[in-house]
């Protein structure tokens, strides 16, 4: 896992909340509890490392919409993210001649935004923490710091074993410089940033909803399956042209929706891939997309998502609304599979989804008194413990508001 945290402070409606990640999240909420708000932490910060402050601030509907109506301009906006670099351990030679191991451990790196008409950088700092082992001693820990102020970024470094700091990081990787009203997020050039900023550029938030059907007309586009499904074809067919993939995926698909037989990507002259399925009341005979449900739609494009688009954080918004409660369960058990290879976030108000998930994947998103959207943990509390005790489902409870 890469994205350990999140915590987010005065920012839509959440005045001071952290979610700590584990391989699969379940979030669960009334309507408006705060969910989206939530999920759009994250996209906040992946189109901040895809596109730069300046849009992301824009997607977002505006800075004035990302700070909490309640807190109006009474505190910074501030959002702080914990994480795990993808590197390994590396070897750093020394004048002496000796050979230091350098192994990356937790990260953090948070920011925060003025409330003003136009965004104004107040905070931007890095944290790395990492090991350094000698061949002839144990590991000993170590730090760098890099701190944004004005148009420099800053290192601070706590380095072992009387480590120069010119050694550990050439004078060279050091003299960036950055315009004021920017994030260290953004430049690709500031290093370790540049690490930073492509893990959270692969945080994809998927939503497909009932209309995902009538979207599938895209004749070219990326491979990657988009977040919207819109080119489900185009990912699908990839995923078909390969024998093992193939196989892969249809034995996936049969373990929800048995009756199917097996599934084709088509060329239609002029017009866009389409795909088409064939069942085993009818073998041989393939039904076009506009023939399937829209569940049958939005499960290939989960397939596609969860096993063969990979990403360090996927978040799926409400997907298993359209499903039979048997679909629900079989596609809950592929979800806790696939986050054994990249984590997941779920958010539903699906109580079905309840009965298949332990209650330690739980997270809880709601208001508390004051309006604020809160995240608690059921299977933190006592209450919560003995219901259970007694046999008494977690959809049973979240639907008597027991949760």
């Amino acid at each position: 896992m890469v994205i350990h945290s999140l915590v987010l402070r005065n920012f839509r409606s959440f005045r001071d909340t952290e979610l700590r990640l584990r391989p699969f999240v379940l979030l669960i909420g009334r309507n408006a509890a705060g969910k989206s708000n939530l999920i759009h932490g994250f996209t906040f910060l992946r189109d901040i490392a895809r596109s730069g402050l300046a849009n992301s601030i824009s997607r977002q509907g505006g800075l004035t919409y990302l700070q909490n109506a309640a807190l109006a301009c009474g505190r910074n906006l501030e959002v702080e993210v914990e994480l795990t670099l993808p590197t390994v351990e590396s070897e750093l030679a020394l004048p002496d001649g000796r050979q230091l191991g350098i192994r990356p451990g937790v990260c953090t790196y948070s920011f925060a935004l003025a409330c003003n008409e136009r965004p104004e950088v107040r905070k931007d700092r890095f944290l790395m923490n990492f090991t350094v082992t000698a061949p002839d001693g144990g590991p000993v820990s170590g730090s760098v710091e890099l701190v944004h102020v004005g148009d420099r970024v800053q290192y601070v470094f706590d380095l072992p074993m009387g480590l120069d700091p010119s050694v550990f990081m050439p004078p060279v990787l050091r003299e960036a410089r950055l315009r004021p009203d920017t994030l260290m997020l953004e430049s690709p050039t500031i290093y370790p940033m540049g690490l930073v900023r492509r893990a959270l550029a692969l945080v994809s938030c998927y939503e497909f909803g009932p209309s995902l059907p009538s979207r599938l007309e895209l004749r070219t586009g990326a491979a990657e399956l988009a977040e919207d499904g819109s080119n489900t074809a185009i990912a699908l067919g990839r995923v078909l042209s390969q024998p093992e993939t193939r196989s892969q995926f249809l034995g996936i698909l049969r373990d929800l929706l048995p009756f199917i037989e097996d599934v084709v990507v088509g060329d239609r002259t002029g017009r866009a891939p389409e795909i088409m399925v064939s069942e085993i009341y009818a073998p041989g005979r393939y039904l076009p997309a506009d023939a399937l449900s829209s569940g049958t739609i939005e499960l290939l494009a989960l397939i596609v998502a969860l096993f063969f688009s990979p990403r360090e954080l996927a978040i799926f918004e409400e997907p298993v609304a359209r499903l039979h409660p048997l679909v629900v369960g079989r596609l809950v058990g592929l979800m806790e599979e696939a986050s054994k290879e990249q984590p997941l976030l779920v958010s539903t108000q699906h109580p079905a989804v309840l009965r298949h998930v332990p209650v330690e994947a739980v997270c809880l998103v709601s208001r508390d008194t004051d309006g604020f959207s809160v995240i608690t943990r059921p299977a933190e509390s006592p209450d919560v413990r003995t219901f259970l005790e007694e046999e008494v489902g977690l959809d049973e409870l979240f639907l008597t508001d027991l949760l």
